[in-house]
């Protein structure tokens, strides 16, 4: 243990100050007891227990209102998924429509042919590149059938009732 060290660990006497009063002229002290609060504790307890379950009440209001939200949620998202497969299926039907086969095959149907000899215009100065022929025309598709959409109006029979005189008799 260094010097400095033990100097320190030796208790010091304490020095009177020059104010202090000698402890005989002092007045006499005693010990009162605490006073006790007289405050009700009922509204205390009451607010206390209000607030708890006011709290709770919320807790289960909210844990019940996300539950119906998911709900929403996943019909939704079910609601989604079945209008993209629509949307898919719409965009193929497009794509078929289309197409060079479905498009010759409306051209056809409305009575135009091919033409045999394709004639260009040239943009820049209008000159037209080609010979132009008319095309020749096949046999006539036979016009579908039209469907009949509504279903044919089929007569209602008239009811006759038997004619009763009175007394029951015919």
């Amino acid at each position: 243990m260094s010097a400095t060290a033990r100097v320190a660990a030796v208790p010091q006497q304490r020095q009177p100050l020059v104010d202090e009063r000698p402890t005989e002229l002092s007045l006499p002290l005693r010990v009162l007891q605490a006073p006790r609060s007289q405050a009700p504790r009922k509204p205390y307890v009451l607010l206390l227990s209000g607030l708890l379950t006011v709290g709770l009440l919320g807790s289960l209001l909210l844990n019940t209102v996300n539950s119906q939200n998911s709900f929403v949620i996943h019909d939704l998202r079910g609601d989604v998924k079945k209008l993209n497969q629509e949307e898919q299926a719409l965009i193929q039907k497009v794509a078929e429509q289309e197409s060079p086969i479905a498009l010759t095959q409306r051209a056809r149907g409305l009575g135009m042919v091919p033409s045999a000899s394709p004639v260009f215009l040239r943009l820049s100065d209008g000159k037209i590149l080609g010979v132009p022929t008319a095309a020749k025309a096949g046999p006539k598709p036979a016009p579908k059938p039209v469907k009949s959409v509504t279903k044919p109006v089929v007569p209602a029979k008239p009811v006759t009732k038997p004619v009763t005189k009175p007394g029951g008799v015919q």
